[in-house]
């Protein structure tokens, strides 16, 4: 089955891939597109041949038998869990629709890149009177809003269903693949993975009613849910999802920056969320080297990692797109909102509160599921990491609702999330193990809740209010009035051609 295998993998770098390589044609000068997706497509086809595929069955009856039947059972579990997300219009869409659907209406209905004329429209300075650009992480999109443009809205939203249902399977066989455990028991953990958010609610004395998004319990921060995540703000979350369960399957450095700035034009905070496992990667090694190694057999794993990693796509590819797409986004730098430490922000709050909302939401979002299988993991690098970033993550606030938070911390709770597996699914030898296990069970069907929540409530809107399934009064970023000029400060840069990027590389 190496072969299937290898698909597989293909298919994972290429949906990394592809979007950025539409976007260079679509917003840069020919010239540069052409050289750029040159260089990306060698980098590509390079990095899918470096991969190390493996022959997880013998033949295809092996398969069936071992992962066949829960396979095909994952997969459609799969399909109606992206169908009441809200993506493709199937089901109810959350409030945040509302912006993302104009952003996808945009890129089908304007030419790339999409340049708005506020020339003869006033009364909304400073973009009245003015040109703005559409700038936002908007790559995901780029794939269905092509499909859009030839075929048009409804079958522009089937194709970013299938998009986002492909990009969960890849993402779930990349899970599969590095734990070999039950393909559905993974997709059922996988989708039910959260924090114990029912817990801060109740703490604060709130009984939500069915169907309340109860994340935001700690108010000043949100360690979201995967479900939470997929129904909210999929446009950044896929794609994290699947180049962190690419870096966890490689057996090796030769690709890994390039993968790493693959994950920029889709989500950059989680890209900055992934820095501290790709350095740990190249000086530690891979996950399943497992614990910290001696100092003196660290040495040669640093020096053949570094020795790897040097080569064109991680170190002229690689930085070329990062450069790219900085520039892209600092076209609008109203979108990033404020940022700065949170204890300076949290001072009209009083800092002993905020102290003990932190160390609770600490305790309740990741800390009893690394307290509890910490002792097992305690020398593993990957696991010390995670549990670093998740603390220090809520110290530092960006964006115009915190969203550093929320996005960067999704590598880690991912990470976090396979050592819990793994804690779950390990075979029980001792009696503590055995009590540790039930103990870790019962704290995640209690954060289950909160996917529960999140899908409970479309599944009733899907059927209770049938006719609010597309949040898409907004509809286009193309007029200034009161009801768009909130969304057009986060998504629009003013004045384009005044930036490097307008200025210089786009067309």
């Amino acid at each position: 089955m190496k072969a299937f295998d290898k698909g597989m993998i293909t298919l994972s770098f290429l949906y990394l891939a592809l979007p950025t390589m539409m976007f260079l044609f679509g917003w840069l000068k020919p010239l540069y597109a052409i050289i750029l997706v040159i260089c990306l497509s060698l980098s590509v086809f390079s990095a899918i041949q470096d991969f190390e595929s493996v022959g997880l069955f013998r033949d295809y009856r092996h398969f069936m038998s071992e992962a066949g039947a829960p396979a095909l059972v994952a997969v459609l579990i799969v399909l109606l869990w992206v169908g009441f997300s809200g993506i493709g219009g199937f089901s109810f869409q959350n409030s945040d629709f509302l912006l993302r659907n104009a952003v996808f209406h945009d890129l089908i209905s304007y030419r790339w890149p999409v340049i708005y004329s506020y020339l003869n429209q006033g009364g909304f300075p400073p973009y009245s009177g003015h040109e703005g650009a559409l700038v936002y992480y908007l790559s995901y999109w780029l794939p269905a809003a092509l499909v859009g443009k030839v075929f048009g809205w409804q079958v522009a939203n089937l194709a970013l269903y299938l998009w986002t249902a492909v990009g969960v399977l890849l993402t779930l066989y990349l899970f599969f693949r590095h734990e070999r455990k039950s393909p559905l028991v993974l997709t059922i953990i996988f989708i039910f993975w959260s924090g114990m958010d029912i817990v801060g609610e109740l703490i604060g004395r709130h009984i939500p009613f069915w169907g309340e998004h109860i994340e935001w319990w700690a108010g000043l921060f949100q360690y979201s849910s995967n479900t939470t995540t997929m129904y909210w703000v999929f446009n950044q979350t896929i794609t994290t999802w699947l180049a962190v369960m690419l870096l966890m399957n490689f057996k090796n450095t030769k690709s890994i920056l390039f993968t790493y700035a693959l994950v920029l034009p889709f989500a950059p905070f989680s890209f900055i969320g992934l820095a501290p496992f790709v350095v740990t990667y190249i000086f530690l090694g891979p996950m399943s080297q497992g614990n910290i190694q001696k100092l003196s057999k660290l040495k040669p794993i640093i020096l053949d990692n570094l020795k790897q990693t040097i080569n064109l796509r991680n170190i002229v590819v690689a930085p070329v797109i990062i450069i790219v797409f900085l520039l892209y986004f600092r076209s609008n730098p109203s979108n990033l909102g404020s940022s700065g430490l949170l204890w300076s922000a949290a001072l009209g709050i009083g800092t002993v509160k905020t102290l003990i909302i932190y160390l609770l939401f600490c305790l309740l979002e990741f800390g009893i599921y690394a307290l509890i299988i910490g002792d097992v993991f305690k020398r593993n690098p990957w696991f010390i990491v995670a549990a670093i970033s998740l603390l220090l993550i809520p110290n530092y606030y960006a964006g115009v609702y915190n969203d550093f938070v929320m996005r960067a911390s999704i590598p880690a709770l991912i990470i976090l999330m396979v050592y819990v597996s793994r804690f779950i699914l390990s075979e029980v030898t001792i009696y503590k193990k055995r009590r540790l296990k039930i103990y870790l069970l019962i704290f995640m069907f209690i954060g289950a809740i909160t996917p529960i929540q999140e899908i409970s409530r479309s599944v009733y809107m899907r059927f209770y209010h049938p006719n609010h399934l597309i949040t898409d009064e907004i509809g286009t970023l193309s007029i200034l009035d009161a009801k768009r000029i909130g969304a057009i400060k986060i998504y629009v840069g003013n004045d384009p051609n005044k930036s490097l990027f307008f200025k210089y590389l786009a067309k």
